[in-house]
């Protein structure tokens, strides 16, 4: 058995995939104890291992030293393994680091410096290297004696998908210039609905209605089939203060002087019911206006928009509410978040910032609303 690096990282991911959405998309009452335990331990073991090639990948050919990721040994005499490989390159056409993989005593660097040269050649955000930080801490953990989330079980579902979401919206730009293999998870289906896999060519979507594209797999659970549950499962969790953030709305919505406001220009302050965030319309004219969240899981924050437009945004760690003042766009979910992105909007005077409050919250909201009318919405 032989891989390209390439070809490797992709083969870990499907095996990742595959695992991953046994227990997330999985019967609870026909998967037992033991079988959910080792879907995750699986999947975020070749996760994190799919990671590691991933930057590889990206590294060796966005760099002139091709040869940077690859560690010199004592069984492994650095100068001969190179000129074996240069010399069987030039014979063949094959790449250098392919031709390097087929001596097995060669070494490459750890997962940890794969990281650090990653960031020091693009610079990446903050979310990047804190996530794929994080999902090597996990693996290593879990490999070696596990690691307990029964009180805080939002910390694991939110390694996983804030994984995907560095593959899709971060390193999916520099992946689809690497090399064909790479079209197996990042190219769109063709007009017969059918797609490349490393298990041959499938129909887009699998017997069970799950995705067997990455692009289109990572494109539906980035979007709103996992914030409900994500939101579900991180106000549970105290170190989080979202349910402090849940306390405030509520009293927002039972203070009367708050509700005469309220009533006295048609808006509809409400819990949601799945959820149990706040949520506002604006009725009673030709189009409702719906001020609607998104949670931010890397950044623990909650962002309001509305009309595509980010118009409050509460950092539950900081405990204040950062409410725009001019149109801003924010991007998350499926779009490369920017880090911490309320800190330069503030400075650039696009947002105000308060302590987090009843009364703060409530003047929140009808900023939000006095600005839409100033907008020309009514």
């Amino acid at each position: 058995m032989r891989f390209t690096i390439l070809e490797n990282a992709i083969n870990s991911l499907d095996i990742a995939i595959e695992n991953f959405k046994l227990f997330y998309y999985g019967d609870e009452e026909s998967s037992s104890p033991y079988l959910e335990k080792k879907y995750k331990k699986v999947s975020l073991v070749f996760l994190e291992n799919a990671i590691e090639l991933l930057l590889k990948a990206v590294i060796l050919e966005k760099t002139q030293n091709n040869l940077s990721i690859f560690l010199q040994t004592d069984k492994a005499p650095y100068k001969g393994i190179i000129d074996e490989a240069r010399e069987l390159s030039e014979k063949t056409g094959k790449k250098m680091e392919d031709c390097l993989l087929k001596n097995t005593n060669l070494r490459t660097i750890t997962y940890t410096k794969s990281l650090k040269y990653y960031n020091d050649m693009f610079e990446e955000s903050e979310k990047v290297h804190g996530v794929l930080k994080k999902l090597g801490y996990y693996r290593n953990a879990i490999t070696h004696f596990g690691i307990d989330f029964s009180e805080n079980p939002d910390e694991l579902l939110c390694c996983f998908i804030e994984t995907f979401d560095v593959i899709y919206n971060y390193l999916y730009p520099q992946l689809i210039e690497l090399d064909d293999e790479a079209s197996y998870y990042f190219e769109d289906c063709d007009e017969n609905y059918f797609v490349k896999t490393p298990d041959g060519t499938k129909f887009l979507i699998g017997e069970n209605g799950e995705y067997n594209n990455f692009f289109d797999f990572s494109d539906e659970l980035l979007g709103d089939l996992s914030q409900i549950r994500l939101m579900k499962l991180c106000k549970k969790n105290p170190n989080k203060k979202i349910e402090a953030y849940l306390k405030i709305c509520e009293e927002v919505m039972s203070d009367s002087e708050y509700v005469d406001y309220f009533k006295a220009n048609n808006l509809n302050v409400f819990m949601d019911e799945e959820t149990g965030w706040l949520e506002c319309e604006v009725q009673g004219y030709h189009e409702d206006v719906h001020l609607v969240p998104v949670y931010s899981s890397y950044y623990n924050a909650t962002i309001y928009f509305d009309e595509g437009s980010v118009a409050i945004i509460i950092p539950h760690h900081e405990n204040k509410i950062y409410s725009y003042i001019k149109d801003s766009d924010y991007p998350c979910l499926t779009e490369a978040e920017n880090d911490k992105q309320w800190m330069e909007d503030l400075e650039k005077g696009i947002c105000m910032v308060q302590s987090l409050s009843s009364k703060n919250l409530f003047m929140a909201l009808k900023s939000w609303f006095e600005n839409l009318k100033y907008r020309g919405f009514f």
